[in-house]
């Protein structure tokens, strides 16, 4: 009984860190995670008054996520007064500078998490 516990623990931790069958569930996941997230930083802005803006890309071309943004209170301000770039062009250059690295930001974090 021992050994299918043990076998069942290891099936969920490979769940966990395995890529996703198809483009779709890694879109559908990758919203769910990201909306999570999101929560959390305005959550933590409430409570410590910190700025925060994420931007976040898929590495593969054929990925169905778009490159998406998020940015609390009037953080995104920054880009467009200091930087003369709007959110929207800054997740488009993200996401065909990752397309073009051919290679995730995230795998490598991952990677070397793991190592």
């Amino acid at each position: 009984q021992q050994e299918y516990i043990n076998q069942l623990n290891e099936h969920h931790a490979l769940q966990n860190i395995s890529v996703h069958e198809n483009n779709t569930v890694a879109a559908h996941d990758t919203q769910s995670t990201l909306d999570n997230v999101f929560r959390m930083l305005n959550a933590l802005a409430v409570q410590t008054g910190i700025y925060a803006c994420l931007f976040a890309s898929h590495g593969h071309v054929y990925d169905t996520a778009q490159a998406t943004w998020f940015g609390m209170d009037n953080v995104m301000d920054f880009w467009e007064d200091v930087l003369q770039m709007e959110a929207d062009e800054i997740a488009r250059k993200l996401e065909q500078w990752v397309c073009m690295a051919g290679q995730s930001v995230l795998l490598h974090f991952f990677t070397g998490y793991l190592c």
